[in-house]
């Protein structure tokens, strides 16, 4: 995540993909106030998504002689807004636990009232200034088909009513057969509804815009900002904007950019970072009620959710499904490399073949037939914008005045944006926000400290110790078994870390403290024995062991879990490693952008490698060599085996991986030779370069790429390439009432230990001819 995080966002591209909202554009689309472009004004305005019209409302209702101009990038409302999938959803229940947690139960009450007092408000606006923007109140449902899901949803649910008196929604709670048949989802395993709504925020947005024209906001689409600098600190005109037309200066420039801020902003990288999320729009399964689905739905699985609308009765394109999400799901790595990624002009395959199906799957039999013209209308992507501690930044920005902002709405803009705008006006205009305005929206040095400090890694190893916070995702994979489990982890590492590079346990001085926030966990199907990996605190026995892994039902107990032998901080490449008497188990872990493997041996102490041993500070020799006859290979200089980068920090050394292998462009089912530019094919994977390297799946599949010289790109996309090329067979699965197929696979000839070669091919002909002689 750490290096998806630090990838620039740049300014909106070109030609972007065409959201189902979009089309036909708005009237105003590439609407210029003026030809010229303006050379200064009171307020300049980045951004024509719903907070930047807002925004503009705002100044121009309180302050109608102010000027104000708005700069576009691309067409009105071309960003995330006019993207998104149509919901006014609040389902505050979701984040309050975390929220509670963290800044209090009056704060949590706060924001879960800000998001409801949204809704009510954009219902309000639209309806008092007769904007034509498809807006239905309905009820929602939220649908659980993971019993860990589900449980965290009656524990957040009743915790949120119980704090908060009144002026949130209600929740109601539905149980499994309740959902399966007032939702029509037959895998429903309990369900939740509560008041929501749909809308068209495209056409909001577009409403409030021409509102704001009319009160003299000076809009310029198709006029990217490229840049923000201070041009003085005189009484106007402080900050100046350049853009492809010219520039513009102003003593106040309000950044509504959401994904994109960072790019005016540097203090800002790895703070407000883009997501790039899709959405479908379908005709429905000829099944599903007519003229169009009474409520609007999210289905909660494991790792994530979808969220799905049903367009309106009398609204154009009425029964319409808008179904988005399904990054965790579909993606390898549950979609960490969308993070960073800026480019909605194309869509990614995978996604999208997804959320063309995934409607169906869950209504089940209740689908019907697909309509007569074709399930899928239009799919599309857009750019969202995710904040580190998960709420939008509102404020002024430290050390930097006259330059405000109201973006990080991570993806939840459309219960937020409205009030955050009226928030953002108060504190421009009066000098701060009002009573129900949540403090921990606003922007502060403190804050922003707090946030970059916590998408840094530490890096130190002195004797000052190490503090931070990581976000820790990690897969488990059981004796065949495959379990999933996806945390986001905020692990408080307080420590001298050179103390914790010890085999016993109470040989370790120092302490370490470990907190965790549960965020989206997989349930596990093989209901045998719960049970948490721990972690034991420094100077404790393991009967302290401090549970910071909760795993659900696991086929196999796991326990007395403990730090063995070290935990190293370093740029490119960390590393746990522990004992227990639980069967061979492996976990995956990734920190930030660096993976860990975590292995777990079935036996309580194990032997040390020559690593353990030199880091222990015990002999460098191994406990049992054994003696090998295999042929000495031919040696690189400057070529290494994988256990001679360990712990690179005593060494000085960085492990890196080319920026390259992010931008691709490839399949796992194609040939290396896919690849958009062959030059990179042969870079090294890694630096320094390696012999061999095992490349392992978030399924937890290893594949190995070898090369005595140094394994490059090219030796690891041929091990993928080989192992994913595969022939497939089908059959009916009986046990699903003949409804769905079973898929075969097999490797084709030449695929990964297929195919014999020649050598081996020809004696075994020549073995099998004289067998035949014989015979």
């Amino acid at each position: 995540m750490d290096a998806r995080a630090r990838v620039p966002p740049g300014v909106p591209r070109l030609n972007p993909t065409v959201s189902y909202w979009q089309s036909p554009p708005a009237e105003i689309a590439t609407f210029r106030s003026t030809e010229d472009l303006p050379t200064n004004a009171d307020y300049v305005i980045v951004g024509s998504g719903i907070s930047g019209a807002c925004i503009a409302h705002g100044l121009l209702m309180k302050r109608p002689d102010a000027s104000v101009i708005m700069l576009e990038a691309r067409t009105a409302c071309s960003g995330a807004t006019g993207r998104n999938g149509g919901h006014t959803k609040a389902a505050s229940y979701r984040t309050f636990l975390e929220h509670q947690r963290t800044f209090g139960t009056e704060e949590a009450v706060k924001i879960a009232q800000l998001e409801h007092q949204n809704i009510k408000a954009t219902e309000a606006f639209a309806k008092l200034h007769n904007i034509d923007c498809d807006i239905h109140p309905c009820e929602t449902a939220d649908v659980f088909v993971a019993e860990n899901q589900w449980q965290a949803a009656l524990e957040a649910t009743k915790t949120l009513n119980a704090a908060s008196a009144c002026d949130v929604e209600t929740y109601t709670i539905h149980s499994a057969s309740e959902a399966q048949t007032k939702f029509l989802t037959p895998g429903a395993i309990g369900g939740i509804t509560y008041c929501a709504g749909s809308i068209s925020a495209y056409k909001l947005t577009i409403g409030i815009l021409k509102l704001a024209l009319e009160k003299g906001l000076n809009l310029q689409t198709n006029t990217p900002a490229i840049s923000l600098c201070s041009v003085g600190r005189t009484i106007d005109n402080i900050w100046q904007i350049a853009t492809p037309r010219g520039h513009v200066t102003s003593p106040n420039v309000i950044l509504a950019t959401n994904g994109y801020s960072a790019h005016f902003l540097p203090e800002l990288q790895g703070v407000i970072v883009p997501l790039r999320g899709h959405c479908t729009a379908q005709r429905p399964g000829m099944g599903l009620p007519k003229p169009a689905l009474p409520m609007t739905y999210s289905f909660f699985y494991e790792a994530g959710y979808e969220y799905m609308i049903s367009r309106p009765i009398g609204s154009k394109g009425q029964g319409d499904i808008i179904i988005g999400g399904g990054r965790t799901i579909a993606l390898p790595n549950e979609g960490l490399a969308e993070f960073g990624e800026t480019n909605d002009t194309v869509l990614e395959p995978a996604l999208a073949t997804y959320l063309h199906g995934c409607a169906a799957e869950y209504f089940g039999r209740n689908w019907g037939r697909d309509h007569s013209d074709g399930r899928e209308k239009t799919t599309w992507s857009g750019i969202m914008g995710i904040s580190a501690d998960g709420l939008p930044y509102v404020g002024s920005m430290p050390g930097k005045e006259g330059v405000w902002i109201s973006a990080g709405f991570n993806g939840h803009g459309m219960v937020m944006c409205l009030k955050s705008a009226e928030g953002l006006v108060n504190l421009m205009l009066d000098g701060d926000v009002a009573t129900w305005f949540p403090r921990s929206f606003l922007m502060s040095e403190d804050r922003l400290k707090q946030m970059t400090d916590c998408t840094k890694l530490n890096t130190t190893n002195s004797e000052d110790g190490a503090k931070g916070k990581i976000h820790v995702s990690v897969h488990v994979q059981i004796r065949g078994h495959q379990a999933w489990l996806s945390l986001s982890e905020m692990l408080l590492i307080e420590s001298d870390l050179s103390n914790l590079k010890h085999k016993q346990a109470d040989r370790q001085e120092g302490r370490v403290e470990l907190g965790y926030r549960d965020r989206q966990m997989r349930h596990f199907s093989t209901p045998q024995h719960a049970n948490c990996v721990g972690v034991v605190p420094a100077g404790h026995k393991a009967g302290d062991r401090q549970d910071i892994l909760p795993f659900g039902s696991l086929a196999h107990r796991v326990s007395g879990v403990m730090i063995e032998s070290r935990l190293s901080f370093y740029r490119s490449f960390h590393r746990l490693g522990f004992a227990t008497s639980a069967p061979q188990t492996s976990i995956i872990v990734s920190i930030m952008s660096s993976a860990i493997a975590i292995n777990i041996s079935d036996e309580t102490i194990a032997p040390l490698s020559k690593v353990d041993s030199a880091v222990a500070g015990l002999s460098s020799s191994p406990t049992d060599k054994k003696i090998s006859h295999r042929r000495t290979s031919s040696s690189v200089s400057g070529v290494f085996k994988m256990e001679e980068l360990m712990f690179p920090e005593e060494k000085g050394q960085d492990i890196t991986i080319p920026i390259e292998t992010q931008q691709l462009g490839w399949k796992i089912n194609t040939p290396a030779s896919k690849v958009e530019d062959p030059e990179v094919l042969k870079k090294f994977l890694i630096n320094p370069p390696v012999k061999k390297i095992d490349l392992r799946t978030p399924l937890g599949i290893v594949m190995t790429a070898r090369n005595m010289k140094g394994v490059t790109i090219k030796d690891a996309l041929d091990a993928i390439y080989k192992a994913n090329k595969k022939k497939a067979s089908f059959e009916w699965d009986k046990e699903e009432s003949w409804e769905s197929l079973i898929i075969h696979t097999k490797k084709e000839a030449g695929g990964a230990g297929m195919a014999p070669s020649s050598k081996k091919a020809k004696k075994k002909e020549e073995k099998a001819a004289a067998a035949a002689d014989g015979a």
